[in-house]
């Protein structure tokens, strides 16, 4: 089964989660480290900086 997300959604999801990094689970930081290597696979470093940077997101 394949999941598809947008990079808008998986955008926002990496920065909630890279907010939070030092309070990850051990099974959440290979995810984690997954969806940055994608993100940079599929974007450059400024537009997945602008994208994170413009999610609103709490910590």
């Amino acid at each position: 089964m394949k999941i598809t997300l947008d990079e808008i959604e998986i955008s926002a999801l990496y920065a909630f989660l890279k907010g939070r990094e030092g309070d990850l689970d051990t099974q959440l930081l290979p995810i984690l480290s997954r969806m940055e290597q994608i993100l940079y696979q599929q974007l450059s470093i400024d537009e997945l900086e602008r994208l994170t940077s413009s999610l609103d997101i709490e910590k």
